[in-house]
């Protein structure tokens, strides 16, 4: 068998254990993430960089994107280089990285890490040249990119590589065990739900997690004396994101919405693949879409927050962009209306009143 295709099916495969892996263990929703030195992921980075100079890492590399059923082709790189290290391409970037003794460890203490082509044109035109960059996001945001002659130069958010085919690596933003959010035409991903209700479309993928299990959001508090009806919850209804909150070099945006009734039965929602400017319309019982797990009385507002998502959903970083608030709330009568939230007014929002479902 050529060379080539032997890698091909070996991606392939490793993809596929990964994401199979990942679906057995469920929504690590509220997880907090993984800490590692950012010495250790700039210096993934920058042997990833000069690997790429192989035509052997790179067709490694094109067979990775393509196996990828993930949105925007990405690669869980962690997962692979931890599964598929005995393999010549995985075992030259970790060489090169020179982790060392303890590069086990290390690799297992990295963030959940995510490898892709953000800028959709490079997606369709790299087929496998040589001449591409590696830029490592850092905690704040900004990026330092690295070339294959070992050369790294640091970049900021809003940076445009212009025709430099550059692949971003970077802390995973959305979550592989979750398939609604994290798989192309999931039910949670914008291809999905861009100007789309109700039912779910033919062939969209649900993510089968009802949360209740370890990883899920811990169970809300007591109900208070009043504020929150419980025979309904409060869902995403239809949302528009007001400006780009990634650049380029970060993709699609990843929105997580924490809301309440009366500060009490709290829940996070969130979506991922959502371009600014787009109308997007959630149908009834998507998964990953309550925000509260009531509605207000007549006495009491439904509040929230929002943020675009740099690392694990309904995580918030320091890198994660404050999309603004509803602090003083809605009432119940103002459901199904959409409004701007405050300060700034990054994203318009609409909620329902469902019937409870998680």
């Amino acid at each position: 068998m050529p060379r080539g295709r032997r890698w091909v099916g070996g991606i392939a495969g490793l993809l596929l254990a990964v994401s199979a892996g990942g679906l057995a263990t469920g929504t690590a929703a509220l997880a907090a993430p993984a800490t590692a030195p950012t010495a250790a992921l700039d210096g993934v980075g920058r042997a990833l960089a000069q690997a790429l100079d192989s035509p052997t890492e790179r067709a490694w590399l094109l067979a990775a994107m393509d196996a990828s059923p993930y949105v925007e082709h990405r690669v869980p790189l962690r997962q692979v280089l931890m599964t598929g290290h005995g393999s010549a391409p995985a075992r030259a970037i970790l060489d090169r990285a020179g982790l060392g003794a303890g590069e086990a460890t290390i690799i297992a203490a990295l963030p959940g890490l995510e490898l892709y082509l953000s800028i959709e044109a490079q997606r369709r035109a790299w087929h496998g040249e040589a001449g591409i960059d590696v830029a490592v996001r850092q905690p704040d945001g900004s990026y330092v990119v690295n070339s294959a002659d070992g050369s790294s130069r640091a970049v900021p958010r809003n940076h445009d590589p212009g025709a430099r085919t550059t692949l971003t690596l970077a802390p995973s933003e959305i979550d592989y065990a979750d398939p609604a959010s994290a798989v192309r035409g999931g039910a949670l991903t914008g291809e999905a739900m861009a100007l789309r209700a109700s039912p779910l479309p033919t062939g969209a993928i649900v993510s089968p997690l009802i949360c209740g299990g370890p990883g899920c959001p811990p169970p809300p508090p007591p109900p208070p004396p009043s504020g929150g009806i419980t025979t309904s919850h409060t869902q995403m209804d239809a949302l528009y994101l007001v400006r780009d909150h990634e650049g380029l070099l970060g993709g699609l945006n990843e929105i997580e919405i924490f809301g309440n009734v009366n500060g009490f039965y709290a829940d996070c929602g969130r979506v991922t693949g959502i371009l600014a400017g787009a109308n997007y319309v959630i149908p009834y019982h998507y998964p990953n879409s309550t925000l509260a797990r009531a509605v207000p009385d007549p006495s009491h507002t439904f509040k929230l927050r929002a943020y675009e998502d740099d690392s694990q959903g309904c995580v918030v970083t320091s890198s994660d962009d404050y999309l603004g608030a509803w602090t003083t709330g809605i009432h119940l009568t103002q459901y199904g209306i959409g409004y701007r939230t405050e300060s700034p007014g990054d994203l318009g929002l609409s909620v329902r009143a469902v019937s409870p479902f998680e």
